[in-house]
């Protein structure tokens, strides 16, 4: 049971839930209690915001998919890693400064600021911070953090971390900062940027590109410190200058698992405690700004754990030995028979539910080889009617797939084109293709041999068993195919520079229409048009085809917009009709299936056919132990 500290009567609107709260018993964690009466910490009533994020049914996870239950408050929440991976912590520690339940920027809400408006034509943007918010440490939240952020941080010419894509217009200008008092701010942009009210509600994002704690970054900022009183911690870090100790100091939501984030101040649920080769600790941020309905502060569990290992196969035992509470992140259909077999051992419930990501695609690169006058592939890639493309896709039998690698749970290929191989063969006969060397491969059109060389990294475990599949289907409609696999780190090099002709990753379809993710950019998660994008990005002085330019067009012309708005939805149409029309990605399968380990001891957990794995774990804050 939980201390009650204060009946504190407060009748306000609270725009993210969409009801009003009336009197509350604000309560905290019991661990909490003895640093109160001990004075180490002052009581809840000067911890928590004037008014408080109230998270109930509905508010961070659609309704049809939870009814919140009140929680308990106790225990350790136990996960596991390979390495420094993504973990369900660092998802959940994305906050964002407005909030829309589930995975959509659709009318949101404010999260970390109280107040948000935006003017007509989304050139203007005003926010009031709760008041009364506060940092981990206890130091109260301002516009002083986000002044910083501004000026002395992105606008100092002498720190390497420039304005993000967030804060800049389509034209490529930064928004304007002014404060108006201690909570209020505006953030103004010199042409149309609906986009900026999209990003704002994105979890990849986080709240750490807007607000940044002050106080403590100008500890190594030469504005507010001299720097030799900063001399020997630059020393001690191995660094050069004053700017790299700033850069080290400013903590991404997504760098929570690495040492240097212990110590620096946090707005999560949860502040890391102890970072090393074995195992990451994390306990409850006293500060945290969200309650229940009831005035409980979350999180309702103290303490998380984190497990590293160096291998998926290690992971795989702690979850049957009923070591890993919530794992989600990195789950996998070819271990569902592990998984459901030994549930009841494990103490856990093996939940299927969507995905925010595609399955691996086939990206077809339209700038390989762009350098070349006579490039065949270049040929290939300009011809308007895409009958390479085409052929590919009409090559590649889903059903076999989905059946051999995915146990039939995934959905068909549904973007691209359905299985075909004697239509793929006329495409090829028609664009040349049609005589064969002496192994029986087809040639170029210009009579040269033909190789479709795909390469690959084993970014996640079905990606070479796939590439293998799709070497079969693509020789057997007479296309030499060569499947290169490398490591991970040569891969990405190599991918962003315009190395590849094919190659195969995933990336975030799903929530593309929400805006929270763009990786199906040319040179993120699939390399389809680098060094076009070079060009769009004006690091390279290339022309790129028509199409192409059409596409960064369209592109560009979203970012006038929020993403979920009718102006917004209507250019994702045009967006999805272009990779429809253009072919430089193919599905092989879609509709990703994923499994989900949840200890059946946790509440407030979405039920099963949830539709996106990841938002599973950003609503951990939520969650507690039943027992």
């Amino acid at each position: 049971m939980s201390k009650k500290l204060l009946v504190f009567m407060f009748l306000v609107f609270v725009l993210l839930a969409g009801q009003t709260v009336m009197a509350v018993d604000f309560n905290q964690s019991p661990v909490l209690d003895e640093k109160v009466e001990s004075g180490n910490l002052p009581g809840i009533e000067d911890r928590l915001p004037d008014q408080p994020f109230v998270v109930e049914t509905g508010t961070q996870v659609p309704e049809k998919y939870l009814d919140y239950q009140i929680g308990e408050y106790g225990g350790t929440l136990n996960l596991a890693i390979v390495d420094a991976g993504v973990h369900e912590l660092i998802i959940n520690f994305g906050n964002s400064v407005l909030r829309a339940p589930g995975q959509t920027t659709e009318d949101p809400k404010p999260a970390i600021v109280s107040e948000y408006k935006h003017n007509e034509d989304y050139t203007e943007f005003e926010f009031k911070i709760r008041e009364g918010l506060k940092w981990s440490d206890g130091v109260e939240v301002t516009t002083e953090d986000v002044r910083f952020t501004f000026e002395n941080f992105y606008a100092d010419e002498n720190v390497a971390e420039q304005f993000p894509s967030m804060l800049k217009d389509p034209s490529g200008n930064p928004g304007q900062l002014e404060v108006i008092d201690k909570y209020r701010f505006k953030v103004k942009f010199s042409e149309e940027f609906g986009w900026f009210e999209t990003q704002l509600t994105s979890w990849i994002t986080g709240y750490t590109k807007i607000f940044k704690p002050a106080h403590y970054l100008k500890q190594y900022h030469k504005d507010f410190t001299p720097v030799e009183e900063m001399q020997a911690e630059i020393d001690e870090e191995g660094l050069t200058s004053w700017s790299e100790l700033l850069m080290l100091k400013d903590i991404n939501h997504w760098e929570l698992n690495q040492p240097f984030s212990i110590g620096a101040p946090v707005l999560t649920a949860w502040m890391p405690v102890q970072i090393d080769s074995n195992v990451m600790k994390y306990q409850r941020n006293p500060y945290y700004w969200k309650v229940d309905k009831e005035g409980n502060q979350l999180p309702y569990i103290d303490n998380a754990k984190v497990a590293k290992v160096n291998k998926l196969e290690s992971i795989d035992m702690r979850i049957i030995s009923g070591n890993v509470d919530l794992y989600s992140a990195s789950g996998n259909l070819n271990k569902m028979s592990l998984y459901k077999k030994n549930e009841e051992k494990g103490n856990y419930n093996t939940v299927l539910t969507g995905s925010i990501n595609n399955p691996p695609l086939l990206f077809l690169n339209q700038d390989y080889n762009y350098q070349k006058e006579d490039s065949v592939w270049q040929d290939l890639m300009q011809d308007p009617d895409k009958r390479f493309a085409k052929a590919l896709a009409l090559a590649i039998d889903s059903d076999d797939i989905n059946n051999s690698i995915y146990f039939g749970r995934y959905g068909k290929k549904g973007l691209t084109a359905t299985y075909d191989p004697e239509k793929a063969r006329e495409l090829l006969d028609e664009i040349g293709m049609n005589q064969t060397d002496d192994e029986g491969y087809r040639m170029a059109p210009d009579g040269s041999k033909f190789e479709f060389v795909i390469s690959v990294a084993d970014h996640s475990s079905d990606i070479v068993p796939l590439s293998i599949l799709l070497k079969q289907h693509i020789e057997n409609i007479g296309i030499r195919t060569t499947v290169d696999q490398m490591g991970i780190d040569l891969w990405w090099q190599r991918n962003y520079n315009n190395k590849f002709m094919g190659s195969i990753h995933w990336n975030d379809g799903p929530i593309w229409p929400s805006g929270i993710s763009e990786d199906y950019l040319p040179d993120f998660k699939g390399s389809w048009a680098p060094a076009s994008y070079d060009n769009y990005l004006e690091l390279d002085g290339r022309t790129p085809p028509e199409y192409l330019q059409e596409f960064f067009d369209i592109h560009t012309a979203r970012k006038k917009y929020p993403a979920q708005s009718e102006k917004g939805k209507e250019l994702f149409k045009e967006l999805q009709n272009w990779f429809d029309n253009n072919l430089v990605m193919l599905y092989p399968v879609a509709d990703v299936t994923n499994p989900t380990i949840v200890s059946k001891d946790l509440g407030n957990v979405p039920v099963e056919g949830y539709p996106w794995h990841i938002d599973i774990p950003r609503n951990i804050d939520q969650m507690f132990f039943k027992n």
